[in-house]
């Protein structure tokens, strides 16, 4: 199994009111939300199950959780798989002056 490293590009931004910019911590939200059972069959996990160190414990847990379950309560669980899947790391960016 291997980790997924996220180097976004200095520069992109969310398309908000005001703009901000994009994180690795969105990209692992978003690699993580693919476990969500309210996303089926949109989810498509397989792919990381079997890449992703620690992924497939994660989306098993979540896939396995009450569908009914509060938004909340499902980003409360992506947002502690940040820290506990293995295999997804995030780097701090580098501040726009660097480049």
């Amino acid at each position: 199994m291997a980790s997924l490293h996220v180097h976004p590009s200095l520069g992109l931004m969310w398309n908000t009111t005001p703009p901000r910019p994009v994180t690795s911590q969105d990209f692992a939200r978003g690699i993580l939300r693919n476990c969500d059972p309210t996303l089926a069959p949109n989810g498509n996990p397989g792919y990381y199950v079997s890449t992703i160190q620690g992924f497939k414990a994660f989306c098993t847990a979540f896939e396995n959780s009450n569908p009914a379950e509060s938004p909340a309560a499902r980003a409360t669980f992506i947002n502690n798989g940040m820290t506990s899947v293995s295999g997804i790391r995030r780097r701090t960016p580098r501040p726009s002056s660097s480049r």
